[in-house]
């Protein structure tokens, strides 16, 4: 069983009082990151907090506690678990539960990335051999706003970016990102 001290949740965002502070359990550590860009914030946030599982939380999502504890809960070494994205297959950061080691042994987020990083992670997972288990995106509730720094310019960088690094996945970014 996890102890609400062995879990940290990390929130990246520039509002001072993020909704998703409603959700999170109080007994819960959690670090509210206002510095760098996504991944930075991500990957500063862990390394504030000491919880063997971390939780990343988008700051304008809620869900029910015992949602969140359900997934602290099946956090293992060698499992991802997060929200499916909307083009890949793949995860969201937007609710997303893996063990710190997991998370290392990974080197955390890419922080050239502001977009699409979460797909970077999922990727570099994938070739550590990990497991990917997405949630439905409806299983949490996100406050519906204007996306900031996921233009189409910023889109189509990424995705060269990750179509270089990952090569045997370029077929299926492009596929994504054009949707067909």
């Amino acid at each position: 069983m996890i102890s609400p001290e062995e879990v940290s949740v990390v929130i990246p965002t520039l509002d001072p009082d993020p909704i998703t502070l409603e959700s999170v359990p109080d007994t819960v550590e959690t670090a509210v990151v206002s510095e760098g860009n996504r991944a930075e914030a991500r990957n500063l946030g862990a390394a504030q907090t000491d919880g063997k599982i971390l939780v990343f939380c988008d700051d304008d999502i809620t869900f029910e506690e015992s949602f969140f504890w359900q997934h602290v809960r099946e956090a293992r070494q060698g499992l991802v678990i997060g929200l499916e994205d909307f083009d890949f297959g793949l995860l969201l950061t937007r609710f997303f539960v893996l063990s710190r080691q997991v998370f290392e042994s990974l080197g955390g987020f890419d922080e050239r990335l502001n977009h699409m990083e979460d797909t970077e992670f999922c990727l570099h997972a994938l070739n550590k051999g990990l497991e990917l288990r997405g949630l439905p995106r409806d299983s949490i509730h996100h406050e519906e706003h204007e996306s900031v720094g996921q233009g189409t310019l910023q889109t189509l960088q990424a995705t060269a970016y990750l179509c270089v690094r990952y090569p045997q996945y370029a077929p299926s970014l492009l596929k994504g990102v054009l949707n067909f």
